[in-house]
């Protein structure tokens, strides 16, 4: 014990270093948590959700998928302004909206905290829609393409969730 005491009195310019070190350290620390602590109250996030609702079949007991139903709940701390929800896929590394032939389109809102927006795609329209993508030539939607919920917020910010391949997508409603 005396050995150490003698050499802190002999080397005292290298524990005030590590004593000096040691509190920016500190002051670094408590500087990054009250910034992120400062942020908090401004995060926004959402969570996508897609669902099939079903109904029961004529003249059977069966029931079979009639519509997908898209979902977006605010789980941020502030309000989040939705420009767009839809199905959408990837085409040369960018997202794009899978727009229905007849321009039906989810309208725009403001969702408050822990709010809920929906739209709901009927599947005769976008199952035809889709059938008819995958025979044509042309179009970039294939059969193994994956599809995504996409939602646009009012400051251009893509949330986007993966959902499904086309192919799976009209075997579910067969």
């Amino acid at each position: 014990m005396f050995l150490f005491v003698n050499w802190c009195n002999e080397n005292q310019g290298f524990l005030t270093f590590l004593l000096s070190a040691f509190t920016i350290l500190l002051s670094i620390i408590a500087i990054i948590v009250s910034i992120n602590t400062a942020r908090l109250p401004y995060k926004k996030r959402v969570l996508l959700n897609i669902e099939y609702k079903y109904a029961l079949l004529t003249n059977s007991d069966e029931m079979a998928p009639y519509q997908l139903r898209l979902s977006i709940i605010n789980i941020g701390n502030s309000p989040i302004g939705i420009k767009s929800l839809a199905l959408g896929f990837k085409k040369n590394g960018r997202m794009q909206k899978l727009t229905l032939i007849d321009g039906s389109n989810f309208e725009s809102t403001i969702l408050e905290i822990s709010n809920k927006a929906i739209y709901d795609y009927p599947y005769d329209r976008i199952g035809n829609y889709l059938i008819s993508q995958i025979n044509d030539v042309n179009s970039y939607i294939k059969a193994n393409t994956t599809l995504y919920i996409t939602a646009y917020t009012f400051d251009g910010h893509l949330y986007k969730k993966k959902f499904n391949t086309v192919y799976d997508l009209i075997d579910t409603f067969r």
